[in-house]
């Protein structure tokens, strides 16, 4: 995943005022420890450096904890902190991880994860976390993408900072998915809109790596379980002081209720709406469906 920055500042004074976003990266950057210097295991969970692994459908997935897929069978055991020690000792080594299943073999030169067993390749990342800073590619206001972006919004206020995420395997999932639709039904027209999904830019960084959760749907689910979504780009600004960008696969739709956790199995409806004759507000219950490609930071 790449990660761009639009901005309508020319300076670098912004970064210093988002530190919950210095943890984007645009290369494999490594950064050596000095191996004559003792580390306990503690200090490596503080290092500031995650190591992470790109799963089948395109997620970024930490060292330690379960996949996308949810299958603990392939839950690498070994820990981020564990391969950060092992980088410490030697950059430049290759080291084997195992899962309940599998056995892996991880090169850091070529930042490359081998199933020993099936030679399925992932690719592999090492994260810098906040007090890193952060590697960022800025751009005037006159930059034409920043005005491409921004002016079919007709927003009151210009975002401080736009970023463009970039994460071409995601991509390539959501366009299986819609052909793997569009077999499945080839009565229904698929469409892919562009709708807003606004939240705190806390959680934009997880978002960018990993999707929209759908765990953050809040209290009000008024129209079901999933990954919420409008078209009204000044609702999503309601919800925080981020706004997503996403693009969203939509094809037959029914109204939603709070009792609705995923989408109906019986039929080819794949959202539910608030409203069926105009909808403004979208849900989604398969995260291969959508995914960000912009995001605006706005003033609070």
């Amino acid at each position: 995943m790449r990660i761009q920055v639009f901005t309508t500042d020319s300076s670098d004074q912004h970064y210093n005022d988002l530190p919950n976003w210095n943890g984007f990266f645009f290369h494999k950057s490594r950064v050596y420890i000095p191996v004559s210097v003792p580390i306990d295991d503690h200090a490596y969970s503080e290092m500031g450096y995650k190591w992470q692994f790109q799963d089948e459908f395109g997620n970024w997935i930490q060292y330690g904890k379960i996949s996308s897929s949810k299958n603990s069978a392939c839950k690498v055991t070994t820990s981020s902190e564990a391969i950060e020690r092992q980088f410490a000792k030697n950059p430049n080594a290759i080291i084997r991880i195992t899962s309940p299943t599998f056995q892996y073999r991880l090169d850091f030169n070529t930042m490359k994860q081998t199933n020993l067993r099936t030679q399925v390749i992932r690719d592999v990342r090492r994260v810098a976390e906040d007090r890193w800073g952060a590697m960022n590619y800025a751009f005037e206001p006159w930059f034409r993408k920043y005005t491409k972006v921004v002016a079919p919004l007709k927003l009151d206020k210009k975002p401080k900072l736009i970023y463009q995420v970039i994460n071409t395997k995601r991509e390539d999932v959501f366009k299986a998915r819609m052909a793997q639709l569009q077999r499945k039904n080839p009565h229904v027209k698929y469409e892919i809109k562009e709708l807003f999904h606004g939240t705190s830019s806390s959680n934009a960084i997880s978002i960018a790596h990993e999707n929209i959760d759908f765990a953050r749907h809040g209290p009000n689910y008024i129209c079901g379980k999933g990954a919420y979504f409008t078209n009204d780009v000044e609702m999503s600004r309601r919800y925080g002081d981020a706004i997503f960008i996403c693009k969203v696969l939509v094809g037959l739709f029914i109204k939603g209720n709070s009792n609705i956790s995923k989408a109906p199995e019986d039929n080819s409806m794949d959202t539910t709406v608030d409203d069926i004759n105009n909808p403004t507000i979208f849900v989604k219950y398969d995260f291969r469906e959508f995914y960000p490609v912009y995001c605006l930071l706005m003033e609070d």
